[in-house]
């Protein structure tokens, strides 16, 4: 018979060694979007200003906890990258140890967890990666923790602290509400009515006074990629979706687990599980619904949106797992979940490493390597060096700022901190259109002939656009590099006479009027 005790007391080490394999190989990898977002945090901190660009009241931002989270990190340790991935790894750290705490009678339970968890690259790559996701990861494990305790012992406290955790989520990101909602009324439902409506107003307070804070500052509750990245229904778009979810479960090991679940019971058992828990059922049922929408838009790849739920799933599949610890088998069984989970992470592992950060055929970056990510970013941050010293160069930098047309809106305006910077996100004005010649520098990316991409008529257009541009502007930064499997060339235009910049400060006023 296998020892359990002493199986888990070598598995959970060495898989906890294997996540850290995954996080030093990955540490490096600060997705571009994250220096949106220091970026903000940083004009909050040296000039009280949550703006991307100063003077500009533009929220581009999808989570905007994040913001305040970052900026007191750049108070405390004074690195805003280094700050972020610090903290996230310390919220990583926690969410093993409450694993730990919950799975504490059960060694191998625990070790299926942290294989499914800890070892997942992907839930590596955005725990360092800079953005939310790690956040909302842990806000949506504890809401879960709380949902699964209460089932076994009812305490008024845990209801009341999981609608007080949804809100908090909702400032994390606005769509986790998908999950939240559920639970969260779930909760309200279970509680007395005097105690239901205390509890939905601490929980409500943070999201109402950010959303009028919100509309007071910026005009608008909602960021601009709200209107620039919409959920898409077409067939098409929802199967190829589709797809990806499946993959995600399936390399995440999730759909053999859960098999492996449904296998030992019956499904009259399942079926009464799923009732009994039929707001955990449905808050991941609306969840992945809404992924068929969005699973694989901009921003999104390495199965982003569902990373941030990998370990609320991992909790409730294995703490089911766990019940049947008493059957015939069910310790070699686990042990080979364990084993061939670990595997697969590894494997995937090196293929985020060296083939695709996507983990996949079908979302972004497909073609796209870590190491070829990293040296996208450093040709990022060799244009923001080369437009600082042209500038300098400049008699009209005695004057103002420069303005910059920037295609990714992270890492160069980031780096020119006093820059005006415009792509897609912050340029965003829905009553005044933006023009790129009203800027001093025009970043573009060029595309390789045969442009083969699934959008490729589009860009083809876009390609020809910035010919014209490249053929009536001096160049004073070029730079090729293998990128989404071509050779793409990263080009700094010289815009010696810009137009007025009419943009307004503020997302739907007018534009500004020409200065006589």
């Amino acid at each position: 018979m296998l020892d359990q005790r002493r199986v888990s007391s070598i598995a959970v080490p060495v898989l906890l060694a294997i996540a850290a394999l995954n996080v030093a190989l990955l540490f490096r990898m600060t997705v571009d979007d994250a220096f949106i977002v220091f970026r903000y945090a940083r004009n909050l901190v040296e000039h009280g200003q949550p703006v991307f660009n100063l003077g500009e009241r533009v929220n581009a931002v999808t989570s905007p906890l994040l913001v305040y989270i970052d900026a007191a990190l750049y108070r405390l340790v004074g690195d805003l990258e280094l700050g972020s991935k610090l903290f996230a790894l310390l919220l990583f750290a926690l969410l093993c140890a409450s694993a730990a705490l919950w799975f504490r009678k059960n060694g191998l339970a625990l070790a299926l967890f942290l294989a499914l968890v800890a070892t997942s690259p992907y839930f590596a790559l955005w725990t360092v990666g800079g953005l939310e996701t790690p956040h909302l990861a842990f806000l949506i494990y504890f809401m879960t923790q709380l949902y699964l305790a209460n089932a076994e012992s009812p305490r008024t406290w845990r209801l009341s602290l999981l609608v007080a955790l949804a809100g908090i989520a909702f400032l994390v990101r606005y769509d986790s509400i998908v999950f939240t909602a559920p639970l969260a009324l779930f909760a309200l439902q279970s509680l007395r009515l005097p105690r239901a409506l205390w509890a939905l107003a601490v929980a409500a307070l943070l999201p109402i006074v950010w959303l009028a804070f919100s509309w007071h500052y910026y005009g608008d509750i909602l960021p601009t990629s709200f209107y620039l990245k919409h959920p898409e229904f077409g067939l098409f778009k929802l199967f190829h979706n589709a797809v990806y979810i499946l993959e995600f479960l399936l390399f995440s090991s999730v759909i053999l687990v859960g098999w492996t679940m449904a296998w030992s019971t019956t499904p009259m058992a399942v079926w009464r599980g799923s009732r009994r828990n039929i707001a955990l059922v449905l808050a991941f049922g609306l969840t992945f619904a809404y992924a068929t929408t969005a699973a694989t838009a901009h921003m999104m790849f390495s199965y982003r949106m569902l990373v941030a739920y990998l370990p609320a799933l991992a909790l409730v599949l294995v703490d089911r797992v766990a019940k049947d610890r008493e059957t015939p088998g069910w310790p070699s069984k686990v042990a080979a979940l364990v084993v061939i989970t670990t595997v697969l992470n590894l494997a995937n592992l090196a293929v985020v490493r060296f083939q695709s950060i996507a983990g996949s055929r079908v979302g972004e970056y497909a073609l796209t390597n870590v190491e070829q990510y990293e040296s996208f970013l450093d040709v990022m941050r060799g244009a923001a060096q080369t437009i600082d010293a042209h500038w300098r160069s400049r008699s009209e930098s005695a004057a103002r700022q420069p303005r910059l047309d920037v295609f990714a809106e992270g890492v160069v305006p980031y780096l020119l901190p006093t820059s005006r910077s415009y792509g897609s996100l912050t340029s965003y004005r829905s009553r005044c259109a933006y023009d790129p010649l009203s800027s001093d520098y025009l970043f573009l990316r060029l595309l390789p002939y045969p442009i083969r991409t699934a959008t490729g008529a589009k860009m083809i257009e876009w390609r020809e656009q910035n010919e014209r541009l490249i053929a009536d502007h001096p160049i004073i930064f070029r730079q090729t590099t293998k990128f989404e499997g071509l050779e793409q060339s990263w080009i700094v235009l010289w815009n010696e006479h810009p137009r007025e910049n009419r943009l307004p400060n503020k997302v739907h006023d007018e534009c500004l009027s020409d200065t006589p």
